[in-house]
C-alpha cells in the first residue's frame, strides 16, 4: 500500500491507472492539477496544470494519450510524450 497525503490543494476528483504502464497512476483535482505517481517507487513524478478545475481523467489504451475534463466544460487532450500543453 502507498499513500500520497496532501497530493492536491483541493479534493481529488478522479483517478486513472495507465493500461500501458501498470505502476503509473494519475489523479485530477479541483486545484487544476493532474498529478502522476509511480506507485512502486511511492512518489509523485509529474504535475500538469490545466486552465480550470478538473473533475475527470482517463488514459487512452495507446498508453500516451490522456484526457481530462474540466468543471466548466473544457476537455484537455494530452500527448504524454509532449505533456507541457494540450493538443
Amino acid at each position: 500500500m502507498c499513500t500520497f497525503l496532501n497530493a492536491h490543494k483541493s479534493a481529488a476528483s478522479a483517478l486513472s491507472f495507465s493500461n500501458y504502464n501498470p505502476v503509473l497512476l494519475v489523479s485530477c483535482s479541483l486545484d487544476q492539477n493532474l498529478n502522476f505517481y509511480d506507485i512502486n517507487e511511492k512518489k509523485q513524478v509529474k504535475t500538469i496544470t490545466a486552465e480550470q478545475s478538473l473533475n475527470s481523467v482517463s488514459f487512452h489504451s495507446d498508453g500516451h494519450t490522456l484526457v481530462a475534463g474540466g468543471m466548466y466544460g473544457g476537455l484537455y487532450v494530452y500527448d504524454l510524450r509532449k505533456p507541457n500543453a494540450p493538443r
